[in-house]
């Protein structure tokens, strides 16, 4: 599968998946796909504003979190969010034995230029530059901001056993799980 699609912000993008599935023997079956995605930053993180009073080294203190294109926030050295793109592969055995059924699947997500928070920064310095330039009333700030590439990687197996009973009445119980670990890169 292929799509293209166009954002008046961010420009085109071009995103593929591959995908196939490989009987190998009666009930048992091997699947993988791969595929590139992307994900244009939300108006709520482009214009994302908070303030919070907090007590910073026994003061009391305003932590603002400032929109990336707020005057503060490009004082403080922030940019326009840039999309985050991504890059997918799974592989996995599905298997079916009427009255019991299972999955398993491993997958690695690798992203890039993924939407976090900054750090807070709170030097007196810049506070100053701040209040300086017209953007005072706080002593710290921070603002989202494309922080980091990560990869996650991960297993996930489900289990499902179906019972029908003389009487008519069902069993079904499920068995799921999931362990993932994600990492900066």
């Amino acid at each position: 599968a292929v799509r293209h699609e166009h954002y008046s912000d961010f420009g085109n993008t071009t995103n593929y998946k591959i995908a196939g599935r490989l009987d190998l023997i009666a009930g048992l079956a091997a699947r993988a796909s791969f595929n590139t995605a992307f994900r244009a930053p939300a108006l709520a993180q482009s214009g994302y504003n908070a303030s919070n009073t907090l007590i910073l080294n026994g003061q009391q203190a305003i932590v603002r979190v400032a929109a990336v294109d707020s005057a503060a926030a490009r004082l403080a050295g922030a940019s326009d969010l840039k999309p985050e793109k991504s890059r997918n592969l799974s592989a996995g055995l599905v298997y079916d034995g009427g009255s019991l059924t299972a999955t398993l699947d491993a997958y690695r997500i690798k992203l890039r230029d993924r939407i976090a928070i900054s750090s807070t920064f709170q030097d007196s310095r810049l506070t100053s530059y701040l209040a300086a330039n017209g953007q005072g009333n706080f002593s710290a700030i921070s603002y989202l901001t494309n922080a980091v590439d990560t990869t996650t990687k991960g297993i996930d197996l489900i289990v499902s056993y179906r019972h029908r009973f003389a009487d008519g009445s069902n069993l079904r119980a499920i068995l799921a799980g999931n362990y993932n670990k994600t990492e900066f890169d």
